[in-house]
């Protein structure tokens, strides 16, 4: 996806369905308004891994169809390969349209 930026946007297709999304990955919570400048779809998916707690900023917007998964602080210190949960988490979701996420630690953020 590239990593230029705090916060990356990539657009894919689900395997099963053919649906376009848009995917965001970042250290910080997402702001739903921001997917109408990345080609918002019918679903966007946001995945917010932060090393340290963080207040819960995230911003919904009525026009935008956004789940956010957090992951963050000392709760990934407690679980067996986080990162590569949460990819094959991400890999899941392509192939399906269904994101599970394996780790028990995940808050989740849903826009509108």
């Amino acid at each position: 996806m590239g990593a230029d930026k705090a916060s990356n946007y990539k657009v894919f297709k689900i395997a099963l369905t053919g649906h376009r999304v848009s995917i965001r990955v970042s250290n910080h919570h997402a702001n739903a308004d921001k997917y109408l400048e990345h080609e918002a779809n019918d679903f966007n998916l946001s995945i917010m891994v932060s090393k340290r707690y963080r207040k819960n900023t995230f911003r919904p917007h009525p026009d935008v169809v956004l789940t956010e998964y957090v992951y963050m602080g000392r709760q990934l210190e407690n679980v067996e390969s986080p990162y590569s949960q949460i990819a094959k988490s991400i890999a899941g979701f392509l192939e399906t349209g269904k994101y599970v996420d394996t780790t028990g630690v995940v808050k989740v953020n849903v826009s509108p």
